[in-house]
């Protein structure tokens, strides 16, 4: 199931013309359905060298898929059912209906938006990594977090048991947050978080971490929006460098301008200081002007989150590479700016110090949302 080598820079190289995805205007599907007649096999290394199926082959990854918006495409549901054409979901709230939050705790609280990409992410995970799946050990008082129950002395139920502050009492606005971790092969943490201020502040926030030993880019999605307005203020989306030259494997490029320029996306906000020196080139930043342009950045997401997570159950480690100590190096050394840079995002930890204090903020983005990797290994399944 994993390549031979890693995946390696380059800067020319023989890519797929079609990136993973399935998605179009009308309708979200859930998972790509690839066929043998529309998988694409891309061949590449970081020298750029292009190599046959051998056993010395040089294949590094696969980008596989065809763009369908035919009526005749299948949808697999949550529970796994395969529904014919006629049960196709033709809107976003269709499909929130059809897929839904299941089990999470601010099922309802969030925008459409917000649940629409969260579960389209956490399915495609289940999907692509049925038997290596796993939960990622969060600390327990983190994994979900209420301003108004900061001692946990009401317990899990604080949510649904303590009413929501009148405007102007103390607690408002009231901050819940909840997350869900897991970990793969490949990644030694898939991060979903979502939260709902009491004012109408949402927030979508996903990072999918490789382990060091794995030449993959650090992919991450975040949407800000406001439930007053209804308007996403912030969306971002990026396979952020795990290189400290900040390049990127000319197949993410590829897929990336690939599905940027079918889905029509262009950037209108500019990246913040402290994000200059880890996003990409790549890197798709924007405050959509209408529901369709909204649209158009989930399909993107979850284009690129699929084609991620092909290339991902591709990938051999880099312990295999010549220069492995070279480049685990600099892996670490990419993975450890990441996280030291997002956790100079001053809105975030605004956000946080005004609901549960300085203390918790440092501690929340440090542990869940920005951890420093471990040793290479370390925490291998």
């Amino acid at each position: 199931m994993f390549l031979q080598t890693p995946l390696r820079h380059s800067t020319g190289c023989n890519l797929a013309e079609r990136a993973c995805h399935r998605t179009c205007a009308s309708h979200i599907t859930l998972r790509a359905e690839l066929s043998s007649k529309q998988r694409d096999i891309l061949h590449f290394s970081r020298e750029g060298h292009v190599s046959s199926r051998g056993h010395n082959s040089r294949l590094h990854a696969v980008v596989a898929s065809e763009a369908s918006t035919s009526d005749q495409d299948p949808l697999v549901d949550k529970t796994g059912t395969r529904w014919p054409a006629k049960k196709q979901v033709r809107s976003g709230q269709e499909a929130i209906q059809e897929l839904g939050l299941g089990t999470w705790r601010l099922r309802g609280r969030v925008g459409g938006p917000f649940e629409a990409l969260a579960a389209q992410i956490e399915g495609a995970w289940r999907h692509y990594f049925t038997r290596e799946l796993c939960l990622f050990p969060l600390p327990q008082d983190l994994k979900f977090c209420d301003s108004m129950d900061k001692d946990k002395s009401v317990g899990v139920w604080s949510y649904m048991d303590l009413p929501d502050p009148e405007k102007g009492a103390p607690g408002y606005p009231r901050l819940l947050i909840e997350n869900r971790a897991y970990a793969t092969k490949a990644f030694r943490k898939l991060h979903l978080e979502l939260a709902h201020r009491q004012d109408g502040l949402q927030v979508l926030h996903c990072v999918l971490y490789p382990r060091l030993e794995y030449d993959l880019p650090i992919l991450s999605f975040d949407m800000v929006g406001s439930e007053g307005s209804g308007r996403v203020s912030l969306a971002i989306a990026d396979p952020c460098p795990a290189s400290m030259d900040r390049s990127l494997p000319p197949v993410y490029v590829q897929a990336a301008e690939m599905l940027q320029e079918k889905f029509g996306l262009q950037n209108n906000r500019t990246v913040p200081e402290w994000g200059q020196a880890i996003f990409s080139d790549m890197c798709v930043i924007v405050r959509p002007e209408n529901p369709d342009e909204l649209a158009r950045f989930i399909q993107y997401c979850i284009a690129l989150h699929q084609t991620h997570l092909i290339l991902s159950q591709r990938a051999y480690p880099v312990t295999q590479y010549k220069q492995k100590e070279q480049r685990l190096a600099d892996i670490r050394g990419a993975h450890e700016r990441y996280c030291a840079k997002q956790q100079e995002n001053g809105k975030t930890r605004r956000v946080l110090e005004a609901a549960f204090g300085g203390e918790f903020a440092t501690r929340y983005m440090s542990e869940i949302m920005f951890d420093a990797p471990a040793e290479a290994g370390a925490a291998a399944l």
